[in-house]
């Protein structure tokens, strides 16, 4: 996901179901898409293409308005992917969902990314013991992930613990900026202006944006990745 940043007004309801309905054929819940899923190769050649793109992906799956199929992360294209996780993160979903898809994303790349290091992963990962913190240790003592994305996984996993065993857990401004890898300028402001609007549009906004950093760790990212015959 190099360098797609995307503005915080594309990403509320408000400016976008218009929008969306124009491009994408009407209803929120019940619209037929004229056009395809916008794709990452069509469309982030420049900074200004790159938040047309993410307006797109917005009014796409605002109009589709269904929660979509699972995907396979070792085989899927980038494209694929991305459409996956832009699907779960922008539906209309409260704070806790929204939290709970994002971790349940950076899970499923980190093992992708062990997967390709080893010959059987299935049999790694069939034992349900195998927890999120240790697929996390063993991301990065294999090298598959950097320290910054390390740390802003352990972050995302200390948040859905609090959810899971406080159940007066209110999230803050404080652990979603445990999120952040080497945001950009845009980035940054469209997290400002998110967290205006509460902790719930910013946990989106943050965890949407942590989602295409980890994509980008994966082979299908540089377009050398070859799906499995």
């Amino acid at each position: 996901m190099f360098g797609l940043v995307i503005e915080l007004p594309f990403l509320t309801v408000e400016n976008c179901i218009s929008r969306g309905s124009r491009l994408y054929g009407g209803g929120r819940q019940h619209a037929t898409p004229k056009q395809p899923p916008p794709t990452m190769s069509q469309n982030c050649h420049s900074e200004a293409a790159s938040i047309r793109f993410g307006a797109a992906c917005l009014c796409y799956v605002r109009a589709m308005k269904k929660t979509p199929p699972s995907i396979d992360f070792q085989n899927a294209t980038h494209d694929e992917l991305d459409n996956y996780g832009m699907q779960l993160l922008i539906l209309d979903a409260p704070e806790l969902s929204v939290v709970l898809r994002g971790h349940m994303l950076i899970e499923r790349v980190i093992e992708a990314l062990i997967s390709e290091k080893m010959t059987s992963p299935e049999k790694f990962f069939g034992n349900q013991r195998v927890s999120f913190e240790m697929k996390c240790d063993l991301a990065t003592s294999l090298g598959v992930i950097p320290d910054a994305h390390f740390g802003a996984a352990k972050a995302l996993n200390n948040i859905r613990n609090a959810y899971a065993h406080r159940e007066d857990h209110s999230l803050t401004i404080g652990e979603l900026n445990s999120l952040k890898i080497g945001w950009s300028a845009s980035q940054n402001q469209a997290y400002t202006s998110a967290c205006t609007k509460g902790a719930g549009e910013a946990a989106r906004i943050a965890i949407i944006f942590l989602h295409w950093s980890f994509l980008s760790l994966l082979p299908q990212a540089n377009g050398t990745h070859k799906k499995a015959l």
